[in-house]
């Protein structure tokens, strides 16, 4: 009506028009764009929420005291502790809860030992926290697959090779906690009343005969004898030998 009275001219009635439908084009590109920025906003709040869900999940509370190990992963020589910072993968033990009413010991067993050693034998048990106690136990699992020892210092496997080892500790106490440092003695055989000497005085000769240097008066002499049941210290002298000699 204005451009037909002369207000207005018609092509400024055209270019208003053109501007009015941009401007609604424009309106509904925006509210499609809001639209899928809530969405995204949505799904970022979604994710969170699920996010602080499995954090919540991730800690356990322990009713009461007690003791936690990191468990122990991979095999043999490969075995590592759970250490903090490591990353774990899907299905992995993290930890667990011992049952220190039955303690046990973790060793391992020299090759050339094999033949002395068998299931219940018994065993003494020293603690590195506890060094002037012992405890016994009994020898509960030998291995049946020799292994590469394990050089601690610089974990790098040695020529020698050993079984795993397992002792099972006699009864509880309260000093018994996981995860401390053992030293065990395998009781082969018990003598009384006999002649022992270090088991360094001890030579071998070609025909695998064995004697000790003696001392008698100013003099050095080779004596020939008859060994018995040895341990990593001692061995016991058979024949040859009196209380009181010098070697």
């Amino acid at each position: 009506e204005l451009a037909k009275k002369g207000f207005v001219v018609e092509s400024e009635v055209e270019q208003a028009r053109l501007e009015y439908l941009e401007m609604q084009s424009t309106t509904r590109s925006l509210e499609s764009v809001v639209q899928a920025r809530q969405a995204d906003v949505d799904r970022a709040r979604s994710n969170f929420r699920n996010q602080v869900r499995k954090l919540e999940e991730s800690y356990i509370l322990a009713p009461r005291e007690g003791v936690v190990v990191y468990a122990s992963y991979g095999s043999g020589a490969a075995s590592r502790k759970v250490e903090v910072g490591m990353v774990p993968f899907e299905g992995m033990d993290l930890m667990y809860l011992p049952d220190v009413s039955t303690m046990q010991v973790k060793s391992e067993l020299n090759e050339v030992d094999l033949d002395k050693v068998r299931i219940d034998q018994p065993v003494e048990i020293r603690l590195d926290a506890f060094p002037d106690t012992s405890f016994t136990g009994r020898v509960k699992n030998i291995g049946t697959l020799a292994r590469r020892k394990v050089n601690p210092a610089t974990g790098k496997t040695t020529g020698t090779k050993v079984f795993d080892l397992l002792v099972q500790v006699d009864g509880s106490d309260v000093r018994l906690k996981p995860g401390l440092s053992a030293s065990i003695n395998i009781i082969v055989s018990k003598q009384k009343d006999v002649v022992y000497i270090p088991i360094e005085s001890v030579f071998t000769t070609d025909k695998n005969r064995k004697f000790v240097y003696m001392k008698e008066g100013n003099d050095i002499e080779r004596r020939m004898i008859e060994t018995g049941v040895s341990n990593d210290l001692y061995v016991e002298v058979k024949n040859g030998l009196e209380e009181d000699d010098i070697v």
